[in-house]
Formats: structure tokens, sequence, C-alpha cells
């Protein structure tokens, strides 16, 4: 649903020597209206009675998934009726910014066929830098964009500027460009910057202004927008949207070296000394099993998942995912640490070195090895959306360019479980030096599982460790459960 201005006005004027074109016209339109951006919680926000409010957007900043907040006014109309022709150029003009962190700003125009055009996003610095009362007018045969990241801006006028230059380390919250517009979000391929979709296309429809405020704690103002059409006696012709690009990005963090052991103990004696040492070995690695076991039934939070982690088949089917033109900027991710507990010592325990003794020994090495390859079938393509907590898939968990477009309310699937692993034989035990090192050999082999699985879960999981079609509703951030 869209808003019309009761002040939207329609002029026109013969332009033809201005912009070069034959029996053109001009067409101004404008819309009086203001932006309050997403401000700091419990302020006032900018007032007056054309001013459009919006919601402050909370913090802590969450990278590539905290959702935007949208003009009061969302999206913000125009209507064109009543123009002959094509259009020839098309420049905009946004009135009076105002805002203490301007680079804060996503500032879209699309026409009425679809055609987007990103007018300005991540420029024209940060506090330090704030508008005051600026005028922009973009225009493609300007000499130059606005200005970038952590710089200044001055009325005048600009060609349209989405930008990412001078922007800080990833690791820096700010550096971190959270474009995604809410719904109603204008679908499309790669937000482009300048207006050449609009050459020749129909002006007659509604143009939209989308703006947000892509980040929290900050505020501010625009005091009304307007469109100059130039129009070609030439008949219009049909637009065809470009096709929209989901990136096959997913941004985990480096997967650590692992060391490939040569199962080669040293120096092993058939004494209760030795018996000691493999109990201690074989309990340090049942302490490693139930830590991974633990950290998976916890539930995997949005900060265990790689940037970009999920693409279209790891949504349950009732999901409908679509191509977007938002590319917000992937974030490594920062899991939960796997806590082992210390092996505690239980002084006046005795070993023996009898066959029962080493039996006992054998199978405890033997569980744990496949204990361990059970863990690591698991979590290397069994997990599902059962295993994930609620809300916290946000659209920075999704592959670059790809969204949510509906998503009826649902349940989880059951959580992932452990299932028995590669067949481990007991073999041959007897009471000597070949029976121990046997069963050290085994027990180390697993342990080494289970360091291959604690590496994955520090690197971060994605859709590669999960079944298909098993993220589902409850999974989404609250911005993704679009019904």
């Amino acid at each position: 649903m869209t808003t019309r201005f009761p002040e939207a006005r329609t002029r026109a004027r013969r332009a033809g020597a201005r912009r070069g074109t034959r029996s053109a016209a001009v067409a101004v339109l404008s819309a009086a209206g203001l932006l309050a951006a997403a401000s700091t919680a419990g302020a006032v926000p900018f007032a007056s009675p054309d001013v459009m409010t919006v919601s402050p957007t909370e913090g802590p900043f969450l990278q590539g998934g905290v959702p935007n907040a949208k003009a009061s006014l969302y999206p913000s109309a125009i209507q064109v009726a009543g123009q002959n022709g094509s259009i020839a150029g098309v420049t905009v003009t946004l009135n009076s910014v105002s805002h203490a962190w301007p680079a804060d700003l996503d500032v879209l125009l699309v026409g009425p066929e679809g055609q987007q055009t990103m007018l300005m996003s991540d420029v024209c610095g940060r506090s330090s830098q704030a508008l005051n009362a600026a005028t922009f007018t973009f225009d493609d045969a300007a000499p130059a964009g606005l200005a970038p990241f952590d710089a200044q801006c001055v009325s005048g006028t600009y060609k349209p500027t989405n930008s990412t230059a001078g922007r800080e380390a990833p690791s820096d919250s700010n550096a971190q460009d959270n474009l995604d517009f809410p719904a109603p979000e204008p679908f499309g391929a790669e937000y482009g910057a300048a207006f050449t979709q609009f050459i020749g296309a129909n002006p007659n429809g509604t143009w939209q202004l989308f703006v947000t405020d892509d980040s929290e704690n900050h505020g501010g103002t625009i005091a009304g927008w307007s469109i100059d059409i130039t129009l070609s006696a030439a008949p219009p012709t049909t637009f065809t949207p470009p096709a929209a690009t989901i990136r096959d990005t997913v941004v985990c963090n480096p997967l650590a070296p692992q060391r490939s052991g040569n199962n080669r103990p040293g120096r092993i004696t058939l004494t209760e000394r030795q018996a000691r040492i493999d109990q201690r070995i074989f309990s340090a690695g049942v302490l490693r099993a139930n830590a991974i076991d633990k950290w998976l039934a916890d539930g995997i939070e949005g900060r265990d998942l790689c940037g970009g982690a999920f693409a279209a088949a790891d949504f349950a089917s009732s999901i409908r995912t679509g191509a977007t033109g938002a590319q917000p900027q992937l974030a490594a991710p920062t899991p939960r640490p796997v806590v082992v507990p210390k092996l505690q010592n239980k002084p006046g325990v005795s070993f023996s070195t009898s066959r029962g003794q080493l039996l006992i020994n054998r199978r405890i090495a033997v569980a744990l090895k496949r204990r361990a390859l059970a863990l690591e079938a698991r979590v290397n393509g069994r997990l599902t959306g059962g295993d994930v907590d609620d809300g916290v898939v946000a659209i920075g968990k999704l592959r670059q360019g790809l969204t949510v477009l509906q998503a009826p309310v649902g349940t989880k699937p059951a959580s992932s479980k452990n299932v028995k692993g590669a067949n481990v034989p007991l073999g041959r035990v007897g009471r000597d030096v070949a029976t121990v090192r046997t069963s050290q050999q085994i027990a180390a082999d697993g342990i080494r599982v289970l360091n291959r699985v604690r590496a994955r879960l520090a690197a971060g999981l994605s859709g590669t460790n999960f079944q298909d079609g098993t993220i589902a509703y409850p999974n989404l951030e609250p911005a993704l459960r679009r019904s």
C-alpha cells in the first residue's frame, strides 16, 4: 500500500533545448514529508506536522543481522499520470537532509515498473560529519558522487552514490553495511547507482522512495523530495529488470589445522602405572565427547553460524525464498567455545594389569572412537533446524542476495541424534604390551576425530552441516517471518 502525499503536484514545461531532446517536456513532482530515522532510545523524535517517525533500532549491533529502521511513511510515494512519451532523463532532490550519522542512511528510488536506483548509501561520514539541512540533487550528469564514508558532505548536485569506500575493518561494527530494506521491501537485482534503468520507460505510475537507517542510536530528517523527469516524444519501451544476483559466498573462520599423529606411542610397559596413564587418556577423550554433545544440546546460536550460511535448499519447503537487491556484508561467526572440564584425579584407585582390566580399557577405547565418529557424521551434514535456537537466522545468515519472501507459521523438525558410527572392531586382547599399544592407538584415533569436530564448530557452521530443507519458521528472526 502506498501513501499519496496531499502536497504532491505535477507541472510540465518544455525542455527540449535544455536536455537536447526534441518535443520534450519536464515533469516536476514533489512530495513533502519528513523521515525521522532511528534515534537514541528514549530520545524525542523530530516533530512537525509533516514528520514521518521511525522507531529506534535497538542495540547491541548485530553484524549483518539487525533489522533496519524504516521511515513511518514507507515507502514515500509520488503519483505520475497523464504524461506522454518516454523518459529521457531523471533527477531527484532530497530537501533539507539532517542526520547525526549520515552513513547510516540508505535511500532507494523505485520507479513505476520496478526500476531501482540507490541514491545514497554508506556516504557522508559519521557523527563528526553530521548533516544539517543539506539539500542533495542526484543527476547522472553530475561530475562526482557524494563523499564516501568518513567524509563531510555539503549541499549540491551529485551522481547517485552507493559506496563502501573508506569503511573500517570488518571487525568494527561501524563497517557493517546492514543493507536489508524491511518489508515491504523492493525486491529486484542489486541496487544500481545510476538512472539508466529509467531511460526510455513510461513515466506514469507510482514512484517510491524507500528510506531506512541501517544502524542504531542516531536519527535525522528529510524534509521532502522531488523528481524532475525529462520527457522524450519517443514511445516508451517495456522495462525488463536485470536478473538478481545470489552469491554463493559463505564467511566462516579459518579451519584450524590438525596434527596427523603417527600412532606410534613411546615405550610401553605392562605395569599399573601404564594402566593408570591409559585410563586418563581414555577419560580425557570421553570428557571431550561429552562437551561436544553438550554444545549441540544447548542449541546452536546465531553467533555459531557462518555469514551467508544458508542457501534456498536449506529451508523448509513451506518457506518461499527469492532474490533481492540487498547485498548485506557478511560477518564471520564468533562461536561459543566447547568447554571441556578438567580431568579429576582419583587418588587411592588401584589399577591392575590383568587381562580383564585390559579388556575393559579396550572396550572404552573402542566406544570412544565410535562415539567420536558418530559426532563427526552428525556435524558433517546431519544437523537439523531442531538443533538451532529460535529466532537466530537473520538476513546475514542467508546467502548474499537471498531473502525470505514468505514464511507461514510452522514447527521445527526434531533435533539430530548421534547415530552409530563406523564399526570399530574390538580386536585381540591379551595380557601383553601389544594389547596396550593397540588400545592407545584406537583411543588416539578417536581423540583426533573429536579435535576435528571442535575445529569445525570453532570455524562456524553452514548449510553443508545441515540436512536440506530443515531450517524452519521458528529458526527465523522476526523480521524474516513474512506471512
